[in-house]
């Protein structure tokens, strides 16, 4: 997920004639409801009666049902504004850029959850993967870090289509439209859990996509503003662009591995070749909207509309806009549709958000208990994460902070993925000395002082995204992590931690004090959980993954 919207005021186009600003309410309003009404109605049919199935809706989902919920989690009100205004900056290479970076992350996550099911099928969620690698610690890690990942996205999500209304489509307070939102969303999603969203999401998409395609032929129809000559050099080939190659798709590959919505539609799909054609169709639909998102406002740009020097958050909108394309009924009518294109994005994110928000809550907290405690917390996380939007803060930094953590810590926590004994501390270690090299980025870039240089390295306006951030804290998490792990847990050596709740016989056997490198060379741990541990035996009963039985330890 991408920095949130910061509206720079109205735009010099921005409509006031009150037939829009009516229209578009009436329009927002019917999308939202409507959605809202067809989930209801799935929600009776498809009645998710116990957590797992609310959280996860396990193996049910074909692969354009997978593709078609792929796509609509992965673009939010968000895509319609960054994508459009970032070529301000980095120029015809950045629209590359983020475009593919905003849809590889489905491609690799869908590797990395396969690889997580074979070894847990009954994973719940991607904390509940760390407590069976790593153990509680590195659950606890991660559990607050998505929450404040997720937290911020959601509320950005919020904050864009309030922003949108009241910067843009004119009329009352954006507080009536971010409500609006919220309440219809929370409803349906606690009425019908992960399954109505995935049911939901292939008409959304639908939508999203015909909407494309409308705009798409109205702009090839009627834009017919003069392009300057030469290319402005700050759309061309330039610095911020070469650094996008690095920064994009680091900030948004971390960013979106500790969001549980993108995991959940992993957990979802019926088999492994459902799960990659789904991400691999999912991957090219992103792309190619986020890339048209972004050659909207490139070409709006270069025409000077609206002007370099304004950094105009709308920059997709404006193309659209009156002057442009003429006063007349279809420019209205487009404009309509534009703000129902980016009310159903919006709808379809912030669902998806909410649903992974009481997925990482749920599955470490209340897995035992009856899935109404699950319903009912779709509206306890929601309510707060409203009223902060509501107070448009600007989220920028606080987007880059947790770009930059989650940049530190991804790798050492998929590490298990690939190296057979990584402990919790080695995950926790690696991340900590990752981040401070990262700081040490900025205390280096300004050379003066530490408080300065993490000045720059926490401000966006200050260091741009600076590609240096990025690779030091991919680079750094991946050598720390491998060193740690060669020369720590290979030999031996690892830190001891508490062991995923082991009880009955096998926890008496191993004791209380058990790590994940143990765990390893037994063969254990890829199939470690509190449920299918608890009921063991002591006699050495050996159990397939499918069946849920542990594999023997010979350690």
């Amino acid at each position: 997920m991408a920095p949130t919207l910061t509206p720079t005021g109205p735009p010099p186009t921005s409509p006031a004639n009150l037939t829009f600003t009516i229209a578009s309410y009436v329009c927002a309003v019917i999308t939202l409801v409507g959605f809202a009404a067809i989930a209801l109605t799935m929600s009776g049919r498809h009645q998710s009666r116990d957590v797992d199935t609310f959280l996860t809706a396990r193996a049910s989902q074909p692969m354009l049902r997978v593709a078609w919920s792929f796509f609509a989690s992965s673009i939010g009100a968000w895509a319609i504004f960054l994508p459009a205004s970032y070529p301000a900056f980095g120029g015809w290479l950045s629209i590359i850029t983020y475009a593919v970076s905003t849809g590889l992350p489905l491609l690799l996550i869908s590797e990395f959850g396969r690889k997580i099911l074979k070894r847990t099928p009954d994973v719940l969620s991607l904390n509940d993967f760390a407590h069976r690698a790593y153990g509680r610690p590195v659950q606890v890690f991660v559990i607050v870090l998505s929450l404040l990942n997720m937290s911020v996205a959601l509320i950005s999500e919020y904050t864009a289509i309030g922003d949108l209304f009241e910067h843009y489509v004119g009329g009352p307070s954006r507080i009536y439209i971010i409500i609006l939102v919220g309440l219809v969303t929370a409803v349906y999603t606690a009425k019908g859990g992960l399954l109505i969203s995935l049911l939901t999401d292939q008409l959304q998409a639908a939508l999203i996509l015909v909407l494309i395609l409308i705009a798409s032929l109205y702009l090839v129809v009627n834009f017919r503003e003069p392009l300057r000559q030469p290319l402005p050099e700050r759309l061309g080939i330039n610095y911020s662009g070469f650094s996008s190659i690095f920064s994009l798709p680091i900030s948004l590959l971390s960013s979106a591995c500790y969001q549980e919505s993108f995991w959940q539609r992993v957990w979802a799909a019926e088999d492994k070749r459902s799960l990659r054609q789904g991400a691999l169709l999912g991957f090219m639909l992103t792309t190619l909207v986020i890339g048209f998102f972004g050659t909207v406002g490139w070409v709006g740009l270069w025409a000077d509309l609206p002007p370099l020097d304004d950094h105009n958050n709308l920059a997709f909108f404006v193309p659209f806009s009156d002057p442009v394309t003429g006063r007349n009924a279809g420019a209205l009518v487009m404009r309509v549709l534009l703000v129902v294109l980016s009310t159903t994005m919006n709808e379809s994110a912030v669902d998806s958000l909410q649903n992974a928000i009481v997925s990482t809550l749920s599955s470490s907290l209340l897995v035992d208990r009856p899935v109404s405690w699950s319903r009912a917390l779709v509206f306890v996380v929601n309510a707060p994460i409203v009223v902060i939007a509501l107070q448009s803060y600007a989220l920028l930094d606080l987007f880059l902070a947790m770009n930059i953590i989650t940049a530190t810590s991804t790798f050492p926590l998929l590490s298990a993925l690939w190296l057979p004994r990584v402990s919790g501390p080695t995950v926790l270690f690696s991340s900590a000395v990752s981040l401070i090299c990262t700081c040490l980025v900025g205390v280096i870039t300004e050379g003066q002082g530490v408080a300065k240089g993490l000045k720059w390295t926490f401000t966006s306006q200050l260091n741009e995204y600076d590609w240096r951030i990025f690779l030091v804290a991919a680079l750094t998490s991946v050598f720390c992590t491998f060193g740690l792990w060669f020369v720590v847990d290979t030999r031996g050596l690892g830190f001891t931690v508490a062991a995923p709740e082991l009880n009955g016989d096998l926890g008496d056997c191993l004791g209380p004090d058990v790590h994940p490198p143990f765990l390893a060379r037994c063969g254990c741990w890829p199939i470690l959980s509190p449920s299918s541990i608890g009921g063991a035996s002591g006699s050495g009963e050996k159990r397939d993954q499918k069946g849920g039985k542990l594999l023997g330890c010979s350690g």
